[in-house]
């Protein structure tokens, strides 16, 4: 039901604002979770070529990049991407819990769990994006 919710509001959305790519990554993912893969697939890759020239000193572009590019099973690209936004922020729980996910998808389990521990942490650490602000 939810899903459904989620591909009805991102419809309306991307029918007023086509170059939504946050519109495009909630329906891409929202059609994984149904089960719809050449949507989500088609959805996502819009989503990325949408970021592709976004700028490199934007952290919550960086992990949102990471999220897709691990949602197309690209893992190590993703892993790069989450690196990149980590090397500006530091702190970014987002961005070590994308790259904790995007290791174990990868098998790389040592990795994943130091990055999921500490996303966590700074999660813990973090209130109000105090944390992940530009």
């Amino acid at each position: 039901m939810l899903n459904g919710q989620v591909l009805l509001d991102t419809k309306e959305v991307l029918r007023q604002v086509p170059h939504n790519a946050a519109a495009l990554v909630a329906r891409g993912f929202a059609h994984a979770r149904l089960g719809h893969m050449p949507q989500c697939y088609g959805d996502l890759n819009k989503a990325l070529k949408l970021l592709r020239n976004s700028p490199e000193h934007d952290a919550a572009c960086l992990v949102t990049r990471s999220r897709i590019l691990r949602g197309l099973g690209r893992c190590d690209d993703a892993i790069a991407e989450a690196s990149k936004a980590l090397r500006l922020n530091g702190l970014d729980a987002r961005a070590y819990a994308e790259r904790g996910f995007a290791h174990l998808q990868a098998g790389l389990m040592p990795k994943a769990q130091s990055d999921l521990a500490k996303a966590v942490n700074y999660d813990r650490l973090c209130t109000n994006d105090m944390c992940t602000m530009e």
